[in-house]
């Protein structure tokens, strides 16, 4: 496991604020949220997730805070329209990608990844509501594998599970009488060989639904 660089004011802030985000949230959830993120030495590593809800950034936040690390998001670059939350997404320092904006962010990506801090990036690049999604997870843009491949990164999949039940899509978070588990399950690294980006967001998207499907068998138990 490689010792974390050490924290820049905006690595600072985002575990300043993840443990916050835990205590605000704690009345409209249960969350079960690793405390160890492994990252190679010798390689750079990409977290890559699913995205149902708003709740996903506070989620990874949180674990960041727990774990230590240094970890920059790519966001929709819309969502730094907005005053509050995109004062927040540079506080924390989030990288909007938009397709203007596309070469500029994969340069700071690139350059975070070399100092090897953690990317964090959403294939499906929208919040995904369930008539759109195959399976557990819509459908995934290449950007991911050009990013993994530039970079000679490792990419980790992160699967967030339950989060659109306390922050539905296009809604506030709300409040249930018996509060819903909320998961943050790490998988293993993965090695993208191919040189078909398709082939290589496949091979990830494919790992999320194995580890969604296991948590709502859990779930369900």
């Amino acid at each position: 496991m490689l010792t974390q660089p050490t924290p820049t004011a905006t690595a600072k802030q985002m575990q300043a604020d993840g443990h916050l985000a835990l205590r605000v949230f704690a009345p409209f959830a249960r969350f079960h949220l690793p405390s160890v993120v492994e990252v190679r030495a010798d390689r750079p590593t990409i977290l890559a997730a699913n995205h149902r809800s708003l709740l996903d950034v506070f989620c990874a936040a949180a674990t960041c805070a727990r774990a230590g690390v240094s970890c920059r998001f790519l966001v929709q670059a819309r969502y730094f329209d907005n005053k509050l939350i995109g004062r927040w997404l540079r506080r924390i320092g989030c990288i909007p990608l938009s397709r203007e904006t596309r070469e500029a962010a994969f340069a700071e990506a690139l350059d975070s990844l070399s100092r090897h801090e953690v990317i964090a990036i959403m294939p499906e690049g929208r919040l995904v509501p369930p008539e759109d999604r195959i399976g557990q997870t819509g459908v995934a843009r290449t950007g991911l594998s050009e990013l993994a491949l530039q970079a000679n990164a490792v990419v980790c999949p992160i699967a967030f599970h339950n989060t659109d039940l306390v922050w539905p899509r296009g809604k506030w978070p709300r409040l249930a009488r018996r509060r819903p588990t909320v998961t943050l399950e790490l998988g293993a690294p993965i090695e993208l060989t191919s040189q078909d980006h398709q082939h290589n967001v496949d091979v990830v998207m494919s790992q999320l639904n194995k580890i969604l499907n296991r948590l709502d068998t859990t779930a369900e138990s």
